[in-house]
């Protein structure tokens, strides 16, 4: 009997046990798989971005071989596309996902009648996805940068003559500085990405480039859309500003989860909002006092339908504050000095300026009629091409003599302002040159009263942009 309950005991104490380790391995085998479940969901969430960055380039590609009827040449290479992840769409809405089957779909569908065309086409976009995964994983120590960003935009700015404007620039404006560089833009409604800068390669005449764009979007965001592209164009395709890794991999620098790789579309966005709103146009927001901006985005939507609240304006109104910003640094820095902020005073104050400005400065001192009475010798030579005892002897006026007659207007409407406010302001204009014709210049203008506080004339200093 005795041995019978040990032998049950037994039992019951093995029965236990394997129910015990069954249990253990049971939750084991739970865990393993809620790990790789977790991993694959993160790897998914690191990855989905960049592929639909690919799947959403390769088939905008595809929509632009469609439309020109190109089935029969190699596949362009897309550059530079703004970040899918980024929606500028009417609705605000997010980009729907893509999946592989949409490209296999596409591909076909681009050329329906010659299969070899469409696998030719597969093994175009299988290279574009090598050097997808190739650039992903290249260390971020391969960015070379020559310059700084504020270095490169600033001079972009002072070599690129169409931003020499004092008005926005809109999507025609765009459009036709994009045909002048010999760009081909193509507008395509539903295009996968918002912009997309292709490279097309011809055996006979070099490559050949195209911007594409997205149609139904915005008019405004369709202008940004533009200049962004061209920004690329500027900046990293015609004169790269970049070398190794970014001049040589461009698949992604349109991730902005990546911050690796945004230098390229930080850049681009900075000088796109530039081209749109170029530095004298704010200039002359600013002395008008409307230099904020709610005024800049009702002011460049105002040709069309008012741009409704949602991501698209959200963005637009996050570049607008950049934009501003950089031109407070910009105008800041513009003279390299300090001056007074309130009108100078006629006589000691006036002179000792001067006198400590030289000839190292372009400035000339006006009367009140806004004839040159007194200048450098600098301020001779880049205006008038002549030396300073002489044009303070002809004594030759800003508006007759100095301004080009298209001008004279806005002109005239400065000075004005300027009189009236009694306060410094800076402002840009074309002048008109001795020997080169009109030459633009930035004018840092100070009002000049008397000990009554009668105003009785100016010290500009200009500097050439």
């Amino acid at each position: 009997m005795t041995a019978g309950l040990w032998v049950l005991a037994a039992i019951f104490a093995v029965a236990l046990a394997l129910i015990f380790v069954r249990d253990r391995m049971c939750r084991a085998s739970e865990a393993t798989e809620l790990v790789r479940s977790m991993r694959k969901e993160i790897l998914e969430d690191v990855h989905r971005t960049e592929i639909q960055q690919f799947l959403a380039n390769c088939m905008s590609v595809l929509r632009y071989v469609a439309a020109s009827r190109t089935a029969d040449a190699p596949l362009p290479v897309p550059r530079h596309s703004f970040p899918r992840a980024v929606s500028l769409a009417r609705d605000g809405s997010s980009p729907s996902p893509l999946r592989f089957e949409d490209l296999r779909a596409a591909i076909f569908s681009s050329n329906k009648t010659h299969r070899c065309a469409s696998e030719r086409m597969m093994r175009d976009i299988a290279a574009q996805m090598r050097n997808y995964i190739d650039s992903r994983y290249l260390p971020a120590i391969a960015i070379e940068q020559r310059e700084s960003m504020g270095v490169r935009l600033r001079r972009a700015e002072r070599e690129l003559e169409f931003l020499r404007h004092d008005c926005a620039l809109h999507e025609d404006d765009l459009s036709e500085v994009l045909k002048g560089e010999g760009l081909e833009v193509r507008f395509i409604r539903g295009l996968e990405v918002l912009s997309l800068l292709l490279e097309r390669p011809s055996d006979s005449e070099g490559s050949h480039f195209v911007v594409l764009v997205r149609d139904d979007v915005h008019p405004v965001v369709k202008a940004f859309a533009l200049a962004h592209e061209l920004s690329h164009w500027f900046l990293h395709v015609r004169t790269p500003s970049t070398k190794g890794t970014l001049a040589s991999n461009f698949y992604l620098h349109s991730l902005p989860l990546d911050r690796r790789w945004t230098l390229l579309e930080e850049e681009a966005d900075a000088l796109a909002i530039t081209m749109m709103l170029p530095t004298a146009y704010l200039a002359d927001c600013e002395w008008r006092g409307k230099l904020d901006v709610g005024h800049l985005l009702s002011v460049y939507t105002e040709p069309y339908d008012e741009m409704p609240s949602g991501r698209a304006r959200h963005e637009l109104e996050a570049l607008l504050e950049m934009r501003i910003e950089r031109y407070r640094s910009f105008k800041s820095e513009f003279l390299d000095l300090s001056l007074p902020d309130r009108p100078i005073t006629d006589g000691s104050q006036l002179n000792a300026i001067v006198e400590w400005l030289a000839d190292d400065y372009c400035w000339a001192v006006l009367d009140a009629g806004n004839r040159v009475v007194r200048c450098s010798a600098l301020y001779a030579d880049e205006v008038f091409d002549s030396s300073a005892e002489d044009v303070m002897r002809r004594r030759p006026s800003v508006l007759e003599d100095l301004t080009p007659p298209a001008h004279r207007a806005k002109t005239e409407e400065v000075l004005r302002h300027r009189a009236q406010a009694r306060k410094p302001m800076l402002y840009f204009n074309w002048l008109e040159h001795g020997t080169s014709g009109k030459r633009f210049f930035g004018v840092y203008g100070f009002p000049v009263v008397d000990a009554n506080g009668t105003y009785s004339g100016s010290l500009s200093i200009l500097k050439p942009f």
